[in-house]
C-alpha cells in the first residue's frame, strides 16, 4: 500500500492543481492520496475565496481521497509554521510514505541541499550569514546571500544566478520549508517534487494554459464572464463556482474584514499589540493606516512597504480579525497537533481512516467533541469570523456539518 500527500490550499482548485494530482498518483504509482488543505483563511493572509467545504468536496471529486483541515494556526503563519503543522499532522498519521508538492525548480536535489544546510547551518555558512548581517541587511536578504555564496564555493555545480532564481521563487521556498520539517521530525516521509508549469504564484492574469489562483480570484473579482475561466478549471471546479455565483454566493475579500478590524483596533488599540506578529514599528504602521483610511486598499497601500511583506500584513490582519490576540499564539505555534479534522473523503478515504486509528495517536474529528482543545477552539472562531463574511455560513457551521462523503 503506497500513501501519498499533497498540502494545499485550493482557493480555487485549478488545471495546475489538477495536473499535480495526475502526476503524483501516476509517476509515484500510489494507491491513496491524502490532501492536508488550508481551511476557511489561507497562508497568504486571505479569508479563502470558497469556503472549506466546497473546496473539500472539489478536492475529492479531482482525485483526492482524504482530505484534512490544517488548524488555522498554522494555515495563517509564515511558510516555516505553515509547512511544520502540515508535517507534524501527515508525519502523526503514521501511513504516509511521500508527500508531493510543487516547484518552480522541478528538481529535488537543490532544494535537499538547501532544506540541509539551513537544518545543520555548517560553521562556514553560519560565518558568512553573520557577516551579511553585519551591514545591516534583512534577514531574508542576507541569508538568501550567505546560501548562495556557500552553495557556490563548496557545490561548483550550481551557478549564483540559478541559486538566486531558486531562492526568490515563492513554491520553491515553501518546497524549502517542507523538507526542513520533515529533517526535523526525522520523518520517514520521502519528499517529492513536481515541476510548476504556467503563471508563476502572484500572476494576476489568465495564461493560455496553466493559471493561477490569483488570477482566477482577480478575474472574478473584475469580470463577470465566467466561460473565459472553462479552459483554466476542472469541470467540477467550474460548475461549483458557477452554481455558486447563480446562488448569489458571497466570495469573501479583504475589503469585507476592513471595517470590523478598524472599528477593532480604535476601540481597543491595545489589542492589535497582543497579537506576536504585531511588532512595535508595524502596529505603529498599521493603526495609523487604520485610523487615516476610509477603504481597505488606501489603508493597506500606506501598510506595506520593503520592510513588511503585504503577505505579512495580510496575515496579521485576518489574525487580528479572527481574535488571535485572545490565545497564547506562540506556544500553540510549537505545538504538536493532537488530533485530524476530516472535512471530505471517498470511500478510498474511508479505508485510510480506518488504517489511520490503528496507525496514528491523533484523535479523529468527524465531529466535534464537547471539550475543546485551544487549537481547535482557534478554528471554530475563524469559521465565526468568516461567517460574517460570508452569509452562506452559519455561524457554528463546524458544529452541523460532518464530512462530506464522495461515493
Amino acid at each position: 500500500m503506497k500513501v501519498a500527500a499533497i498540502i494545499s490550499e485550493y482557493n480555487p482548485l485549478h488545471n495546475g492543481h489538477k495536473l499535480h494530482i495526475e502526476k503524483t498518483k501516476k509517476e509515484l504509482n500510489c494507491d491513496y492520496l491524502i490532501s492536508i488543505m488550508s481551511g476557511n483563511f489561507v497562508q497568504r493572509g486571505l479569508p479563502s475565496y470558497i469556503d472549506k467545504w466546497n473546496k473539500s468536496k472539489v478536492s475529492v471529486s479531482n482525485g483526492i481521497d482524504l482530505v484534512i483541515e490544517l488548524p488555522v494556526i498554522f494555515s495563517l503563519s509564515s511558510a516555516e509554521f505553515f509547512a511544520k503543522g502540515s508535517a507534524q499532522i501527515l508525519n502523526s498519521l503514521g501511513i504516509v510514505d511521500y508527500l508531493s508538492f510543487g516547484s518552480e525548480v522541478g528538481n529535488i536535489q537543490p532544494l535537499k541541499l538547501i532544506a540541509s544546510i539551513l537544518c545543520n547551518e555548517p560553521h562556514a555558512y553560519k560565518a558568512l550569514l553573520k557577516s551579511k548581517l553585519s551591514y545591516g541587511l534583512a534577514f531574508a536578504k542576507a541569508r538568501s546571500l550567505a546560501l548562495t555564496e556557500y552553495i557556490t564555493d563548496n557545490f561548483p555545480m550550481y551557478t549564483i544566478d540559478f541559486i538566486t532564481n531558486l531562492l526568490s521563487s515563492s513554491n520553491n521556498i515553501l518546497a524549502i520549508e517542507y523538507l526542513k520539517a520533515l529533517y526535523s521530525l526525522d520523518s520517514t516521509i520521502e519528499p517529492f517534487t513536481i515541476k510548476r508549469l504556467g503563471s508563476n504564484y502572484n500572476d494576476e492574469g489568465l495564461n493560455a494554459s496553466f493559471s493561477s489562483a490569483t488570477s482566477i480570484r482577480n478575474h472574478l473579482k473584475t469580470s463577470d464572464d465566467l466561460t473565459l475561466l472553462k479552459n483554466h478549471l476542472p469541470k467540477s471546479s467550474y460548475t461549483l463556482i458557477e452554481t455558486l455565483i447563480k446562488d448569489n454566493y458571497t466570495f469573501p475579500q479583504m475589503e469585507n474584514i476592513f471595517p470590523f478590524i478598524k472599528y477593532k483596533a480604535l476601540t481597543d488599540n491595545n489589542s492589535l499589540k497582543q497579537i506576536p506578529e504585531a511588532s512595535e514599528g508595524l502596529y505603529n504602521k498599521i493603526y495609523k493606516s487604520l485610523w487615516d483610511s476610509s477603504t481597505y486598499e488606501e489603508s493597506f497601500s500606506k501598510m506595506k512597504s520593503k520592510r513588511y511583506a503585504s503577505t505579512r500584513i495580510n496575515r496579521l490582519l485576518c489574525q487580528y480579525f479572527i481574535g488571535f490576540e485572545n490565545y497564547s499564539i506562540d506556544n500553540l505555534r510549537r505545538s504538536d497537533p493532537s488530533y485530524i479534522r476530516v472535512l471530505a473523503f471517498n470511500d478510498k478515504g474511508a479505508e485510510l481512516l480506518k488504517k489511520i486509528k490503528n496507525t496514528s495517536p491523533l484523535q479523529i474529528y468527524t465531529k466535534l467533541p464537547k471539550s475543546l482543545c485551544p487549537m481547535l477552539e482557534l478554528d471554530l472562531q475563524s469559521t465565526k469570523a468568516y461567517s460574517i463574511l460570508n452569509p452562506s455560513i452559519r455561524y457554528n457551521e463546524d458544529y452541523f456539518k460532518s464530512p462530506i462523503i464522495i461515493k
